[in-house]
């Protein structure tokens, strides 16, 4: 068994077999899978941040109301 098969939907598949179209398609595939984990890989990050800038503004916000509550007293 070559190390280089093509294996879709559980079925394997010899390189040397395939048109040249299906190459290029199965290397698109590929392109698009390494892609989609870079984007959510990203959109946790992003996620992650947003949590973290959120407990900043909101530390920020209770503190300006805790020294307007001081001002007030």
């Amino acid at each position: 068994m070559s190390e280089n098969v093509i294996t879709i939907d559980g079925k394997e598949y010899n390189p040397e077999d395939l048109s040249a179209q299906q190459i290029r398609w199965v290397q698109k595939l590929q392109s698009y899978a390494i892609k989609q984990d870079e984007l959510r890989e990203t959109s946790e990050e992003i996620s992650v941040l947003q949590t973290q800038y959120l407990g900043r503004l909101k530390s920020s916000l209770e503190q300006n109301n805790e020294e307007q509550g001081e001002k007030a007293s």
